[in-house]
């Protein structure tokens, strides 16, 4: 592929992504600015304005901030402004003389992050690495590193953070190729869960910054027996924990964290409706097909339906096994029965196989004495015969 069909490809990429940026507008977009003679611009803020605004036209920056580096101790300014139309300004040439010696710009990743999914354990990641690097060019991302658990155990997933819009959304509808597998992943949208302070269940801190009594994040009680602990959300009152998701203001702070990524997902058919990024999507009952966004007395009876179904097919596999096992219990009865009868069966035959015995030794022994009798008869004949002669 020439030089000129690379550039034309790139350039309608970027005419692409440029529709997307104004279709989906952010509130904010940033850059770090790097130079060697921004020190003497840190001190005051309108000598950063006037430079900025004789450099690329902005009038009227979010943010012109002095950054100093913790490891190098640099600084750089970070900027931010309010369109997309200052992004560009910001991210295209500079004069030569830009803060009196020039700078480079560096566009800070967006808000926009990805998770590939089975990338297995065994192979490492490493920002070192040219494949990881070559991944990171060809697809547009940054940060790629394999995400692990709060025991700080890797997972089979990756995250990395996507530099554009059209990136984002080719991801997420073709997936990527990793050479140091040889397969195609799926990539998932990163999203941001909504969080209860785990002391007392408010939606609005985190337990580091809470100031209120440690209650029960189940029933929102703070002194009960278990008996008496009954699901109530102390946010919404709904018969449920505080942090589950059937809590329709747990959902909506969800939303709310998710909204610049829920409107690209959403206008590009990537969801068809904004449940699906939720860990248990809301879904129509299986039955009766009534939605989960009812009040109280109906999703108490939809719930009560489904455990009561529940028990009644568990019931009939119970019944089925004792049926099952009083069958057993009846023919191991009827085998036991049976083996007493050839046990007795089998004492008559040895009884009268004894007798039998007794009898034929008796007749043994008869006919030794009917034997003894004989030849004493013979001896008398003989006797008598020599007598007569």
């Amino acid at each position: 592929m020439d030089d000129d069909v690379l550039n034309n490809c790139r350039m309608e990429k970027q005419k692409r992504n440029d529709e997307l940026e104004l279709k989906y507008s952010r509130n904010k977009y940033t850059v770090m600015i790097h130079g060697n003679n921004l020190e003497d611009f840190s001190s005051n803020i309108f000598d950063r304005l006037d430079e900025l605004k004789r450099c690329t036209g902005i009038t009227n920056p979010s943010m012109i901030l002095p950054v100093i580096d913790n490891d190098t101790e640099i600084m750089s300014l970070k900027v931010t402004v309010d369109s997309y139309k200052d992004y560009l300004k910001l991210i295209s040439k500079w004069p030569s003389n830009a803060f009196k010696t020039g700078v480079n710009i560096e566009p800070l990743p967006y808000n926009l992050t990805v998770i590939k999914c089975n990338v297995g354990k065994e192979f490492i990641i490493s920002k070192e690495d040219k494949k990881i690097k070559q991944v990171e060019k060809m697809y547009g991302l940054s940060n790629l590193e394999r995400m692990v658990t709060k025991d700080n155990n890797p997972t089979t997933k990756l995250k990395a953070q996507v530099k554009s819009i059209i990136d984002y959304i080719e991801l997420l509808k073709n997936g990527v190729y990793l050479d140091i597998t040889s397969k195609r992943h799926q990539v998932r949208p990163y999203i941001l869960y909504s969080k209860v302070c785990r002391k007392c269940g408010n939606l609005n801190h985190l337990e580091k910054d809470c100031r209120n009594k440690a209650c029960c994040l189940k029933c929102g009680g703070n002194q009960y027996t278990v008996s008496e602990c009954i699901q109530k959300c102390i946010n919404c009152k709904g018969s449920h924990a505080c942090n589950s998701e059937m809590c329709s203001k747990v959902v909506d702070k969800t939303f709310s964290l998710n909204k610049y990524v829920l409107e690209i997902l959403l206008g590009e058919n990537i969801i068809k409706n904004r449940d699906e990024i939720l860990r248990v999507p809301r879904q129509a009952a299986i039955d009766n097909k009534t939605p989960l966004d009812v009040d109280d007395k109906n999703l108490e009876k939809l719930i009560e339906s489904c455990i009561s179904k529940r028990i009644s097919q568990i019931d009939f596999k119970v019944d089925s096994i004792k049926q099952a096992n009083e069958l057993n219990n009846q023919e191991i009865q009827n085998l036991k029965k049976d083996m007493n009868t050839v046990k007795k069966d089998i004492n008559s035959i040895n009884t009268k196989l004894n007798k039998n015995d007794e009898i034929q030794t008796n007749m043994n022994e008869n006919q030794n004495e009917t034997r003894s009798g004989i030849e004493e008869l013979k001896a008398l004949f003989w006797g008598l015969a020599k007598v007569t002669q």
